[in-house]
């Protein structure tokens, strides 16, 4: 082998590892830019999703008051309160079908993700402990997002003393 042979073999091995120092950081930019496209996919959807969000807060607040209203006025004009039903099960329906669904609590779990924990009752049994005796306030997930946390009572079991035994 001549030196110029020697000399052109090691330019070959430099060339070789500089294309393939290049292929790689060409498969990272095509993985980084596959993944900026699966992000924004997932971000816009998500925005999709939830931008009517605002919009089903302030709805839901009306239909509270709503239901406030049915109970203050008893049966005090049918045709009034039979109309306000009929607008707050159309108005329940269309929640519905936007996704808006209500967080089930009394006789549930405490969940701290799901309610908001207002006030405690003591039980003497420690099975009934940690569970939703009674809601104050109704709480709302839109999809899988909880958008309004329930407010909640929850039982409490008494100092110490587990499944009702006495000392």
């Amino acid at each position: 082998m001549t030196e110029e042979e020697i000399k052109n073999g090691g330019e070959d091995e430099i060339q070789n590892g500089q294309l393939a120092e290049m292929e790689e950081r060409w498969k990272r930019a095509l993985a980084d830019l596959d993944n900026m496209r699966k992000r924004t996919e997932r971000e816009f959807e998500n925005l999709r999703k939830y931008a009517c969000e605002p919009l089903l807060l302030d709805v839901l607040r009306s239909m509270e008051d709503i239901e406030r209203a049915l109970e203050s006025a008893g049966s005090a004009n049918d045709d009034i309160v039979g109309g306000l039903e009929m607008i707050l099960a159309d108005m329940k329906g269309t929640m519905e079908k936007y996704g808006v669904i209500v967080i089930p609590s009394v006789g549930s779990g405490f969940d701290p993700g799901q309610h908001e924990c207002v006030m405690q009752s003591e039980t003497s049994s420690s099975d009934e402990a940690d569970t939703i005796v009674e809601e104050v306030q109704r709480g709302y997930k839109l999809h899988d997002k909880v958008i309004k946390h329930a407010k909640v009572k929850v039982a409490k079991h008494k100092g110490g003393e587990p499944n009702g035994a006495s000392r």
